[in-house]
């Protein structure tokens, strides 16, 4: 168990045990409606996700609490940084704080728990994915001296298999698009002579 502490009251981390499994389920569901999944659907399959942080070696689920309250989580896996690579790393998976405890230090305490742990397991670097749309977030990682490793671009399969293969039949929202900039195009040119 460690603890951040300072002006604000301390907040304890601690690793999930069979105890506290059921607290990080219920943040666990917070986050994913959070993040616009249905409870119901969240609560579903939680507990069977959950249920392999306590048996796999590679995996770490760590809980804060304040007051005697769970307040955030964060999940952590160690692994290589490729499939063919030896750098050991540590990833943050997920890490949530709940929304009333957010700027009170909890995403700090969580992140001192991670590099612990990232120690034990000789890692090398520690990665965060954070969506691009979650400025607040990026900003926080960024702050921490979390910088780009790898751009990520992300299709469906459908979308990759058309460009692949040179389909034409592009979806309407495409094909508006696509005549928009046609028309535009022409206007400029008619402009220009």
């Amino acid at each position: 168990m460690s603890r951040c502490s300072g002006p604000r009251p301390a907040v304890t981390t601690a690793p999930v045990t069979e105890r506290t499994i059921g607290q990080l389920a219920e943040l666990w569901v917070a986050c994913r409606v959070e993040q616009g999944a249905s409870a119901e659907a969240a609560c579903r399959v939680a507990e069977e996700r959950l249920l392999c942080l306590l048996d796999r070696p590679d995996v770490r689920g760590v809980i804060a609490e304040k007051d005697g309250a769970a307040v955030g989580f964060v999940i952590l896996t160690a692994r290589p940084l490729a499939v063919l690579s030896d750098t050991e790393t540590v990833v943050l998976d997920t890490i949530f704080v709940v929304p009333s405890m957010r700027r009170q230090g909890v995403a700090r305490a969580l992140l001192v728990a991670a590099t612990a742990w990232a120690d034990q397991h000789g890692a090398e670097q520690i990665i965060s994915s954070v969506p691009s749309h979650l400025r607040e977030s990026n900003r926080f990682f960024a702050r921490l001296g979390f910088g780009s490793a790898v751009v990520q671009r992300a299709t469906t399969p459908a979308s990759l298999r058309r460009r692949l293969t040179g389909e034409r039949d592009q979806p309407a929202l495409e094909q508006l698009v696509s005549r928009r900039r046609s028309m535009r195009a022409r206007a400029q040119r008619h402009l220009a002579s």
